[in-house]
C-alpha cells in the first residue's frame, strides 16, 4: 500500500471520503527491497488509486529500475489521471494488469455521479494501455440511480466494444460514507440501519425506472454479453500457452458459468 484514500469524489465510492494520504517514496523502495530480498516475485499495489500523480508514480518507477527489481504488479488504476509517459515506465518495471473504474456507458450518469471522465477519454486511455500490451480490468456499475435499460445496455455495449481482458459488473450499493448513500436516505430507498451491503449480491436499491429484479437480470445479461461472446472465448483461446494457463481458464469460466 503507498497511499490511502482517493482526491476524487466519485457519488459511489468510499475512497474519496478518507482524503488522500500518501507514503514517502524512500520508504517505499525499503519496502520493495527487502520484498526482493526474499524471493517476493509478484506484487499487487492495494491503493484505491496507484496513479494519481505523474510525478510520483513515475519516481517511483526509476527508484525499482534503479534497484534493479524483477517484480511483476498489477493496481487500481484511474482513468483522469493515465497518461502515455506514466504507462510507459509502470510497463517498464513489470506492470501488467491495471484495474480500472469506467462504472458506465452513458456520459450523463458519468457526470450526475461525479466520475468526470468521458467516453472519448476512456476509449483514449484503453487504446494507449493496449498499446503498451497492459491487460485491463474494467469495473462497471449496474443499477445507478437515474439509469433505465437504455443507459445499461449502453454500458454493456461499450465494455463489449474496449478492448479490455475482464469486465467486473457491480450492482450499485449505497455504501457507508458515500453521497450515492445519502441520497439513498433521503429519498427512503433504504434504512438508516442498513449497513450489509455486497455489490455482487442481489440489488438493495431501484431506479426510477427499473425494478430489483430488472437490474438484477441485466446485471447476468451484461456478464453473459460480454464473456460468452466468440470474439472474446476466441481471444481466450488464443492465450494458451500451457497446461496452467489452460486450467485457470477453465477453472474461471466453471466460476463464471455457476453464477449466471
Amino acid at each position: 500500500i503507498t497511499s490511502v484514500g482517493c482526491p476524487y469524489n466519485c457519488a459511489f465510492c468510499t475512497a474519496g471520503a478518507y482524503g488522500y494520504k500518501v507514503r514517502n517514496v524512500d520508504n517505499l523502495i525499503e519496502e520493495l527491497d527487502y520484498l526482493s530480498r526474499l524471493g517476493i516475485k509478484e506484487i499487487l499495489f492495494q491503493d484505491p488509486t496507484f496513479t494519481i500523480s505523474t510525478k510520483r508514480v513515475i519516481d517511483i518507477c526509476k527508484k525499482m529500475l534503479e534497484n534493479n527489481f524483477k517484480f511483476t504488479w498489477s493496481c487500481n488504476a484511474d482513468i483522469k489521471s493515465l497518461n502515455e509517459e506514466k504507462i510507459y515506465y509502470m510497463k517498464q518495471v513489470g506492470c501488467h494488469t491495471v484495474s480500472i473504474g469506467i462504472e458506465s456507458g452513458s456520459d450523463e450518469i458519468l457526470e450526475k455521479y461525479s466520475k468526470m471522465i468521458t467516453q472519448d477519454k476512456i476509449i483514449s486511455t484503453i487504446n494507449l494501455l493496449n498499446k503498451y500490451k497492459i491487460r485491463i480490468l474494467g469495473y462497471f456499475i449496474i443499477g445507478l440511480p437515474g439509469e433505465d435499460k437504455e443507459s445499461i445496455f449502453k454500458t454493456i455495449n461499450l465494455a463489449k466494444q474496449l478492448d479490455i481482458d475482464f469486465a467486473s459488473f457491480s450492482i450499485a450499493t449505497p455504501d457507508i460514507g458515500t453521497r450515492l448513500r445519502e441520497e439513498a436516505l433521503q429519498e427512503g430507498w433504504i434504512s438508516q440501519h442498513l449497513d450489509i451491503f455486497d455489490s455482487t449480491e442481489f440489488p438493495t436499491i431501484e431506479t426510477e425506472k427499473l425494478k430489483k429484479e430488472e437490474i438484477w437480470k441485466l446485471r447476468s445479461k451484461a456478464v453473459r454479453k460480454f464473456y460468452l461472446r466468440p470474439s472474446y472465448i476466441a481471444k481466450k483461446i488464443q492465450q494458451i500457452k500451457n497446461f496452467e494457463t489452460l486450467k485457470i481458464i477453465v477453472s474461471n469460466a466453471v466460476a463464471l458459468l455457476k453464477k449466471l
